[in-house]
């Protein structure tokens, strides 16, 4: 059996292997990073209640405890120990500690802890003022979580940032975006992995002309298989995503033409 004839009776195995090394080798990383780092992230939701454009009707005029309100926005906001690691208030560096602070020269009008996983975490407002609030506690477990309510002047959540020094770790992380497009992305990766796949089953027959069925010659072919495979997946994704976000922008562009 010539060295073409194998790769192409045994091509899915392969491509499996290579594919489950890949995945093995990334989980290594991912999980030793996880057991070892101090880690909070946190998630908003923000709803802007009253706008400039409404403010500036005239003869109205909005307060909130005798202050003059242009905008005014109700901001949740969860913090979670996304980490393995429980985190103590010490975990903190004293000269940045947890707190929440506007962007933008935004006041904060308000701010109240609405819920939280265990009362026994002890989490509690320890000092606030226009532009921060310091959130104090005992400690917060792994997946253990806070709910935070705040009023505020700016128009959504972009106006507010988490801030604070895990001393062992980094600064609290924001929910990445891609956990919400998480359909999307599986979508573009199926895509590719599929049109990758096809490329390369076709292109095996050219190798026939390459390399005798030798010990290094074997080696050789999967190692360039390897390296071709991850060149062509980046190319193939890159198009994939390329031509999704092309599609969507037309889609949306001709809904928004029939509303108007």
């Amino acid at each position: 059996m010539g060295l073409v004839e194998f790769l192409q009776e045994n091509f899915f195995t392969i491509i499996g292997i290579v594919i489950s090394a890949i995945i093995a080798y990334v989980l290594g990383i991912l999980t030793v990073y996880q057991i070892t780092q101090k880690k909070l992230q946190y998630k908003m939701d923000s709803r802007n209640l009253i706008s400039e454009k409404i403010s500036l009707t005239p003869d109205l005029k909005i307060l909130f405890k005798d202050r003059d309100v242009k905008n005014f926005t109700s901001t949740n906001i969860k913090i979670t120990n996304n980490g393995f690691n429980p985190l103590k208030q010490d975990d903190f560096s004293s000269n940045e500690p947890l707190q929440i602070v506007t962007k933008n020269n935004k006041e904060i009008l308000f701010a109240n802890i609405t819920d939280s996983s265990d009362k026994a975490n002890g989490f509690e407002i320890v000092k606030q003022d226009v532009h921060s609030v310091i959130i104090g506690f005992n400690h917060i477990n792994r997946n253990e979580w806070v709910s935070i309510s705040i009023f505020h002047t700016g128009l959504s959540d972009e106006d507010i940032e988490i801030k604070g020094k895990i001393i062992g770790g980094n600064h609290p992380k924001k929910e990445p975006k891609w956990r919400e497009d998480i359909g999307r992305i599986l979508l573009i990766s199926g895509i590719t992995w599929l049109i990758t796949a096809v490329i390369i089953y076709l292109a095996l027959p050219f190798l026939s002309s390459l390399l005798s069925t030798t010990i290094g010659g074997v080696i050789f072919i999967i190692a360039s298989l390897i390296l071709f495979i991850i060149i062509l997946t980046i190319i193939v994704f890159i198009i994939v995503t390329k031509t999704y976000q092309l599609t969507i922008s037309r889609i949306t562009e001709k809904k928004s033409e029939k509303l108007k």
